[in-house]
């Protein structure tokens, strides 16, 4: 009798033990598997003029053993669908670091614009579509 109850007590505890190494393991595989991208224009509202230029935050979490090595490029349009401006920049995110910046998009003519990020990392690709209000007079 007291066998058969440290019998089951012993297949309990493995049986818990073993869905909680699951548990964490998993857990752990998909926060740190993964590289994550952030993007959002500067002001909330994504309304910018001379006094508030336009500006982007990115942010790159890189949760990987790897440097991730790549590019972002964006692209601006007007609301004609005409291209106004494309430019690239070079990105490296050191393996399990954080990397913050800002970006100015050197827009200087009122309307509304949609732009169009694409960024190619070395296990991440991604796009960002989203849009923009210039209002005011033309930068100086």
């Amino acid at each position: 009798m007291i066998v058969n109850v440290f019998i089951k007590r012993a297949t309990l505890f493995i049986f818990l033990f073993f869905l909680v190494a699951t548990n964490i393991y998993s857990q752990q595989s998909k926060s740190k598997s993964e590289v994550v991208v952030k993007i959002a224009p500067y002001n909330s509202k994504a309304r910018f003029s001379r006094k508030n230029p336009v500006k982007y935050k990115i942010q790159f979490m890189n949760n990987l053993r790897d440097v991730q090595q790549g590019s972002l490029v964006y692209t601006v349009f007007d609301n004609s669908g005409r291209q106004v401006l494309d430019h690239k920049f070079d990105v490296m995110v050191n393996a399990k670091k954080l990397f913050s910046s800002n970006f100015e998009v050197p827009i200087d003519r009122e309307g509304n614009y949609t732009i169009v990020m694409n960024i190619e990392l070395t296990n991440f690709t991604n796009t960002y579509n989203g849009s923009f209000t210039y209002i005011g007079p033309p930068k100086r």
